[in-house]
């Protein structure tokens, strides 16, 4: 039985390739980063309050951004425009992150992403390096295919 589920998991694989691979994993990163601010709403809003009063406003649509965006990695149709803004968003939030740790803040950055858990410091910034360069994998994967008629 065992042997079976394995097969069967390395026949799925198969089909895979990268790009859809990258795309679920940052799907899984988006989509529990939204779900995370949704349940510590208020450290979240604390954060975007800390850096301007104004960004308050923007609690909840970026919530909402990234779960939309996390679920459009997911189908091919809304692959491309949902990792173009993945990609942007990406540079946005390392570049708030690569102030405050120059600032040398060490308090949460209001992510709540699976791995770091929101703290601005040195693997934090190479985590969001990391994600950037496989949202540009991502692009590139589907810019050189949309030119041969490929999704």
């Amino acid at each position: 039985m065992a042997w079976f589920m394995i097969a069967k998991f390395l026949k799925i694989l198969d089909r895979l390739d990268e790009t859809k691979i990258i795309s679920y994993f940052l799907s899984l990163v988006f989509i529990s980063a939204g779900i995370s601010k949704i349940l510590d709403i208020d450290v979240f809003r604390s954060v975007l309050i800390s850096v301007d009063k104004s960004l308050e406003i923007l609690t909840f649509p970026i919530v909402f951004l990234e779960i939309w965006i996390g679920v459009g990695l997911i189908f091919e149709g809304s692959r491309r425009i949902s990792i173009i803004v993945v990609f942007i968003m990406l540079l946005i939030f390392t570049g708030f992150i690569f102030y405050e740790y120059l600032i040398g803040s060490t308090s949460e950055c209001g992510c709540g992403v699976l791995f770091m858990r929101g703290k601005v410091n040195l693997l934090h910034l190479i985590q969001n390096f990391i994600l950037i360069f496989l949202s540009l994998i991502v692009l590139v994967n589907l810019t050189k295919n949309k030119g041969r008629g490929l999704k």
